[in-house]
């Protein structure tokens, strides 16, 4: 820090002296605002060097599933229902975390009953897909063809090369011309009906839920 030089105030008159009051406070405020902002900018990277901290030190596993909530979750199946379990009571919280690694845990009914529609659309629109031609992964590049819905509800087709959409399921055109030529005529629907069945056990695994067992 520079060394401050001592003002003799003896020979000052108050024109000055308030002159130089008023400098200091302007002195004394650029030094305070310039103290936060440094103050700010240590705390700023403070908190990034601990996020980044506990973003190494954390074990991060890619296919690990959404939170379990800890009263009850709605668990997608590949039938056409859904179920509701308790958590603790007749589904055990490993199952559970089983079920979200798969993709199957709703924390609401509601969310699951949307969910359960769209796989079981995607599911059979996929089949339908494998009935004709074949559906397959994407590939860049290439011609990839999925199914669309127009706004007065005629099935129609659409060719994609450059990105990715993971929830389409892609086809070759002739598969796909045949998909829209059946769905339009009514004779293979997408949507069915989904029932909400609250603690139905499945005949499986070690709890209560899958089993009646206890875990």
């Amino acid at each position: 820090m520079e060394n401050v030089t001592k003002i003799d105030l003896e020979n000052l008159d108050r024109e000055d002296l308030e002159y130089g009051v008023e400098a200091a406070k302007q002195i004394l405020k650029e030094y305070e605002d310039k103290l936060q902002q440094v103050m700010e900018q240590e705390e700023a990277q403070k908190a990034k060097e601990e996020a980044q901290k506990a973003k190494e030190e954390a074990e991060l596993d890619p296919e690990a599933g959404v939170e379990v909530p800890e009263d009850y979750v709605s668990v997608l199946l590949d039938t056409d229902n859904l179920q509701i379990h308790n958590i603790g009571e007749d589904l055990c919280y490993e199952c559970a975390e089983d079920f979200s690694r798969l993709g199957l845990i709703r924390n609401t009914a509601e969310s699951a009953w949307v969910s359960a529609r769209r796989n079981i659309r995607a599911n059979r629109l996929e089949a339908l897909a494998h009935s004709i031609g074949g559906a397959y992964e994407f590939e860049f590049g290439e011609e990839n063809y999925y199914i669309y819905v127009e706004e007065d509800g005629t099935f129609a087709k659409h060719c994609i090369t450059s990105f990715l959409e993971p929830e389409k399921i892609y086809m070759t055109q002739d598969t796909a011309e045949q998909v829209c030529e059946i769905l339009n005529s009514g004779t293979y629907k997408l949507n069915i009906d989904v029932a909400v069945e609250v603690g139905k056990f499945c005949e499986e695994c070690c709890c209560d839920a899958c089993a009646g067992n206890d875990c």
